[in-house]
């Protein structure tokens, strides 16, 4: 397990949730969703698979805040040894909550899409591809 999974979970529940939805940046109409997503999902004894897409997102949206480009959030996700469907998962959440959320998901939907299907994505509005669906291997 990740070190900062193992650290997180050591951290009482409403603790967790208080740090998601104050630390993580939304977009204002976004607030009330992702607060809700947050007290859905942190549960005591926590809930491993929930709880690293839920750290995932939030330093996935601490790394754009911080100015990073999509492909090095991309490597952050990743390096909470996420699935592809977890992946995902993050890539919604940040891209239709997180203030610059659209940034990322223009590049996730090239990334994930291999270009063509990337490009068609992006002419739909909060259209985000799922990188389960193209990975083959």
């Amino acid at each position: 397990m990740d070190e900062r999974l193992r650290r997180w979970l050591t951290l009482p529940a409403l603790v967790r949730r208080q740090t998601l939805i104050s630390d993580f940046a939304c977009k204002a109409d976004q607030a009330d969703l992702w607060k809700r997503c947050v007290q859905n999902s942190i549960k005591e004894p926590p809930e491993v698979y929930n709880e690293v897409v839920l750290l995932a997102v939030l330093e996935a949206g601490k790394a754009l805040d911080a100015g990073q480009l999509p492909e090095e959030v991309d490597q952050l996700v990743g390096s909470f040894g996420v699935s592809f469907a977890q992946a995902d998962y993050v890539a919604c959440q940040v891209s239709n909550i997180h203030p610059d959320g659209e940034r990322f998901r223009l590049w996730w939907n090239l990334h994930v899409g291999m270009n063509e299907q990337g490009k068609r994505a992006n002419q739909k509005p909060t259209c985000v591809l799922s990188s389960a669906c193209f990975s083959v291997g």
